[in-house]
């Protein structure tokens, strides 16, 4: 024991108390602590990433990583389908729909006659325009039949049929039979006028067989006729709804970085700013000796303040056994303090 007291006055045991400082680190708000802080001010540019934007619509619910929408640019795509019943009531066209069928579309008429008689001309009308002329001069001898083959479908409804005949004197009795392919229209026109005589008639004079096409559906206003047709079978009248989806484009999110220069590639200036930069350091204040009775080193035990929580300050030291003095560090961020602790069981 009396050559550990006679080593306390050679060797260098920390009798006073000392203070130390960190140096100073940037911090994101000030202390008002005028010894731990200091403010300094600097001029830097406010820098903005260019941004792009998506050249597709997207729904709100996809997420695009790294990209937000713009609710200022969007459009909205109707669904395919039409229901009776939508359950979105936001965002909904409502519309009438027609389901119908009309008479079935006709590309041949047939005119037959069994009388000696003179058509000079045959013409086809369509919605009231001549579409198709046949042109004869000669007598029919008993029986004559006439095909006009149209150059395509149409509807037996549209179509008219105007002729020009001569009747010769002696004739008592004539007529003109007409029917289409499709066997939809038949009607038999008597001739009573001597000489020369024109007539026009509509296809459908006399209606014997309802051959209908496919149903189909047209949409339409109330003020507005939906189907421009007399013969026609209507299935259904309904109102429908069409649910529509509001897709928006999206547009890459804002990336701001702080310059010590305005000019950056790929970024543009946004503004240029005084910028406050507030610095802190810490402080730290052993106790008067360093010295312990236990091999358990506690940072209380050689610590007399510091400016921050003393559970941050880490101690390394080797592993204490036998009684004597043993360096130790202090560590605190980036700095450290290397000292010399003194272990003896019984402390004076």
């Amino acid at each position: 024991m009396h050559w550990l007291l006679f080593l306390l006055f050679l060797l260098p045991i920390e009798v006073q108390a000392e203070t130390y400082y960190t140096p100073y680190y940037e911090t994101s708000s000030p202390t008002w602590n005028q010894t731990l802080e200091k403010i300094e001010e600097k001029e830097v540019y406010v820098l903005q990433k260019e941004t792009k934007k998506t050249k597709k619509y997207y729904p709100l619910t996809q997420k695009i990583p790294g990209y937000h929408p713009i609710f200022e640019e969007y459009i909205d795509l109707p669904d395919s389908t039409y229901k009776t019943n939508c359950k979105k009531e936001a965002n909904v066209t409502w519309k009438k729909k027609i389901t119908y069928q009309k008479l079935k579309a006709i590309q041949e008429i047939t005119i037959e006659s069994h009388a000696e008689i003179l058509i000079k001309d045959i013409a086809v009308y369509c919605k009231n325009q001549k579409i198709q002329i046949e042109v004869t001069s000669s007598f029919t001898r008993k029986k004559r039949i006439w095909k006009i083959h149209l150059q395509k479908k149409q509807n037996p409804e549209e179509l008219e049929i105007e002729w020009t005949v001569f009747l010769r004197q002696e004739i008592e009795k004539a007529s003109l039979l007409l029917y289409d392919n499709e066997k939809i229209t038949l009607f038999t026109y008597p001739i009573h006028q001597k000489g020369f005589s024109k007539k026009r008639i509509q296809l459908t004079h006399e209606i014997r067989n309802y051959k209908m096409e496919k149903k189909k559906s047209v949409f339409f206003e109330d003020k507005q006729n939906p189907i421009p047709y007399f013969y026609i079978r209507i299935d259904k009248i309904e109102t429908v709804c069409q649910e529509k989806e509001r897709r928006y484009r999206f547009e890459q999110d804002q990336k701001t970085m702080e310059s010590d220069t305005p000019i950056k590639e790929g970024y543009t200036l946004l503004k240029k700013e005084t910028k406050t930069i507030y610095f802190r350091r810490e402080k730290i204040v052993l106790k008067d000796t360093l010295i312990t009775n236990s091999p358990y080193l506690l940072v209380d035990q050689l610590i007399e303040s510091t400016s921050f929580p003393l559970k941050d300050l880490v101690l390394i030291h080797p592993v204490i056994e036998e009684e004597g003095f043993y360096p130790i560090t202090f560590s605190y961020r980036d700095f450290e303090i290397t000292k010399t602790v003194l272990y003896q069981k019984k402390v004076a």
